[in-house]
């Protein structure tokens, strides 16, 4: 079940400065949703050690299907649906080091119609350290948009990302902080941008089988071209709270329950594109 402040990420206000006014469509509007994923997943493991240099490792070829529905009680225009498949190698040396290269296709649905398919390129490494690991990133997306009006959000997403995480000495607290660079290069100039984000998260065991995780991310892109700014400079700030708790008895048994709350404010040059956002999220789901 989802609850969200501002479907359409539109401004408060139909009154823009310099006097443009935007229709009541335009305008934030709140929903309640509901929201249904379902997936599959397979590894396959080698049954012996592969070399990496000098380094004995498994070698794993990770592959998913999911599929996730978000339905609008009042405004199906904004009902979404993402297909997802992905698959690729992976390698493991315990205790030192992980890899993995991931090629994933994503085909989206807006209200039932086809809007866009991403495909996607994503390697990572990983080296553990003491209480600790540091990961390193990259990823290319190639955006296609199928509406004719949607034609200039084509595009090539590339990205660089670097994060470190830490497991303190009671090991019931966990602490991660990274950053990463993009660039989109896209058919309009309305849609390309560049710019960089960082984020910093915690999560805690507060009681059996359950942990609360608090995170915020900072987002600062510069676009070549604005609605009524000639020039557009956004920055988005995005606040999370959560909890999940796994059962282990009773009628839930095996099953877990995960609440979020999520804010975000987008400031922008261009107050086309100036909004705050709330979600609200409360999800209960099992792995088989």
């Amino acid at each position: 079940l989802l609850y969200d402040s501002n479907i359409n990420a539109g401004p408060g206000n139909a009154l823009l400065p310099g006097g443009f006014v935007l229709t009541p469509a335009s305008v934030a509007t709140a929903d309640w949703a509901g929201v249904v994923q379902g997936g599959v997943s397979h590894t396959y493991q080698s049954p012996t050690p592969v070399r990496v240099g000098q380094t004995a490792a498994r070698f794993l070829w990770k592959s998913l299907a999911n599929v996730y529905q978000r339905s609008y009680f009042d405004h199906s225009d904004y009902d979404l649906t993402i297909a997802t498949l992905a698959t690729g190698p992976a390698w493991q040396a315990p205790n030192k080091w992980r890899g993995n290269v991931n090629m994933q296709v994503d085909y989206i649905m807006q209200c039932g119609q086809k809007l866009a398919t991403y495909l996607s390129l994503a390697p990572s490494y990983t080296t553990q350290l003491n209480n600790a690991e540091l990961t390193y990133d990259l990823l290319y997306t190639h955006k296609h948009f199928y509406p004719f009006v949607d034609a200039g959000r084509d595009s090539d997403y590339t990205s660089g990302g670097i994060s470190y995480g830490r497991l303190f000495k009671d090991g019931k607290t966990a602490g991660q902080v990274g950053a990463r660079i993009f660039n989109e290069d896209a058919r309009s100039a309305l849609y390309t941008n560049h710019g960089y984000e960082w984020f910093v998260g915690v999560r805690r065991t507060a009681w059996t089988n359950a942990n609360v995780y608090a995170r915020y991310v900072q987002d600062i892109a510069r676009y070549d071209s604005g609605t009524t700014v000639a020039n557009r400079d956004d920055t988005t700030d995005q606040y999370e709270l959560g909890f999940t708790q796994h059962f282990t008895s009773g009628t839930l048994n095996h099953w877990d329950l995960n609440g979020d709350w999520t804010h975000i404010t987008n400031r922008s040059d261009d107050p086309l594109y100036k909004y705050r956002r709330d979600l609200v999220m409360l999800t209960l789901g099992r792995t088989f």
